[in-house]
């Protein structure tokens, strides 16, 4: 008789009588033979249907999947290094899935060209790679979104507002004619945002980048500037800009962001979330020392809450809060204006550690 096919694997196929493929049968079995194809199959080989095809596959053994997992590990990290962090990896021995949520068409074809050349050309892996699969979802479309939304506010009667979107960020931009108009098409645009984008699962952060003449310059607007994949200085003047003149409002004595910040936070979640590809430190620092209040505590809390806001759209592993409590005062007097100074919040980024 002619050696049937092993199998260690349920996605391996041993003997598929149905599709007509069987072992050899010897010469004197005719009815066997004329019931279905053979092919000989020698020991220690397995075969799989592939495309309507039975060809031959490795089955890796203990020691050679631990070596395996061990290669994907490190070709996902290898593709979070260059500027895929929010590419992922399933590997089950024989196809590697590559998916994840790619902010734009280009990234998602260069992410997987990448992962893709990865697998084929590791030594651990690339003889027992079948098949590499594109799975990456590529949700949000730009240029849909805004001619979305734009129209809807050409029939709210806003049509000088506008929705300029990066990736995630939502950064609503035009000139109002005055304050009062400003906020009201402000609303109108969230309210447009819930309605008319509520069948995508993709979250979206609103930045005010509304103008109105004769004002100092809305809180977003730093992010009119910033590419869909910026630059780590181009990074760190944003959260500079934005900060600059303004502050994060806290409860007092709390580590609770006051509802008065929340332009300000969503602006910088719209940086973070740009800016993902670095390491961002948040910096608190407490108005001055406190007989009544671990001043050291809770300037930790709140740098903690802060990044708590950003890591909804950033990643939160790249976000370290750091409080740095009453130890670096730039005004050393016991002033409420010396206070108001010392009370504040810097960001850096740099890039992040190997």
């Amino acid at each position: 008789m002619g050696r049937e096919m092993h199998s260690t694997r349920g996605s391996v196929i041993a003997i598929v009588l149905g599709a007509g493929i069987a072992a050899c049968a010897p010469s004197d079995d005719a009815n066997f033979a004329k019931a279905a194809q053979c092919v000989d199959v020698p020991d220690g080989q397995y075969f799989q249907f592939v495309d309507g095809k039975l060809v031959q596959v490795q089955i890796a053994d203990d020691d050679t999947r631990q070596r395996q997992a061990i290669a994907v590990q490190i070709i996902t990290q290898s593709l979070h290094n260059q500027g895929f962090p929010w590419l992922t990896v399933d590997w089950d021995g024989q196809t590697a899935v590559i998916g994840g949520l790619a902010p734009n068409r280009d990234s998602e074809i260069d992410g997987f060209r990448n992962a893709q050349a990865a697998f084929n050309g590791d030594p651990v892996i690339r003889g027992f790679v079948r098949e590499v699969k594109n799975n990456i979802d590529v949700r949000v479309r730009s240029d849909n979104v805004s001619a979305t939304l734009n129209d809807a506010f050409e029939l709210m009667g806003v049509g000088w507002l506008q929705a300029e979107v990066k990736s995630q960020v939502l950064i609503l931009t035009g000139t109002a004619p005055d304050l009062e108009s400003k906020r009201d098409a402000y609303r109108t645009a969230l309210n447009a945002v819930n309605i008319r984008l509520n069948d995508d699962d993709t979250e979206f952060v609103a930045v005010d980048a509304i103008a109105v003449d004769g004002q100092a310059s809305p809180v977003g607007s730093a992010l009119l500037g910033l590419e869909d994949m910026p630059s780590m200085i181009a990074c760190d003047n944003a959260f500079f800009d934005t900060m600059n003149g303004r502050s994060i409002a806290f409860v007092e004595g709390q580590s609770v962001i006051d509802t008065s910040s929340n332009a300000l936070m969503d602006a910088l979640s719209g940086i973070a979330h740009l800016c993902r590809d670095y390491e961002i430190e948040i910096r608190q620092h407490a108005a001055g020392p406190s007989e009544t209040i671990d001043v050291q505590e809770l300037s930790q809390n709140r740098a903690s809450r802060i990044r708590d806001r950003l890591s909804i759209f950033g990643d939160r592993d790249a976000i370290m809060p750091r409080g740095m409590g009453a130890e670096y005062p730039l005004d050393d007097g016991n002033s409420p204006e010396a206070q108001t100074r010392n009370q504040r919040t810097e960001f850096t980024v740099r890039d992040r550690a190997d």
